[in-house]
């Protein structure tokens, strides 16, 4: 299918991109499958009601528990919503391109958890507690339906206009 097609490719872009570098590096799994999946066109709606659903319960799942795959007898959803969702939290605080960067950077710094405090400026420790809040906002409704390959919304830049202002000219009074 066109999804299973859209998979495949997603995961050829991040294991040719970034399996090298992260070769004998401690990149959390969350992170790998979180980014592959903000590699894929498809549209993410359906990922953002499992967190929103755990965050409400204080049932999100902690980082240690999301460094390694899911279990066979986890929530599977939860932890595949989770990873995308903290992938797309992590862009909207540095953007896209900063997001690509920790990528990189992940493979060259002495730890996953360096990185992620050199891109951001703050602990990894952090991330869960800005995640859970953070997914509340409308800015994180719409994060869910992103894509990267959408085009960028251009910003107007401001411009130099003369604007006229007439001065009131007494008229006379019937």
């Amino acid at each position: 299918t066109l999804g299973d097609i859209q998979s495949a490719v997603s995961e050829y872009i991040v294991q040719q991109s970034y399996a090298p570098k992260w070769s004998g590096k401690n990149v959390p799994e969350w992170f790998r499958v979180g980014l592959t999946e903000f590699y894929s066109p498809a549209l993410k709606v359906e990922l953002n009601a499992p967190v929103l659903i755990a965050s409400r319960s204080n049932g999100l799942l902690q980082l240690d528990v999301m460094a390694k795959a899911p279990a066979p007898n986890s929530n599977i959803d939860l932890w595949r919503s989770e990873s995308y969702g903290l992938v797309v939290y992590i862009a909207s605080q540095i953007g896209v391109d900063g997001l690509f960067k920790l990528a990189s950077n992940a493979g060259t710094a002495t730890s996953f958890e360096a990185a992620y405090q050199t891109a951001l400026g703050k602990p990894i420790d952090t991330l869960l507690g800005s995640f859970g809040r953070w997914l509340f906002t409308n800015a994180a409704a719409g994060a869910f339906t992103f894509t990267v390959y959408q085009a960028s919304t251009p910003s107007p830049t401001p411009t130099r206009t003369p604007t006229i202002t007439r001065t009131p000219t007494p008229t006379d009074t019937a």
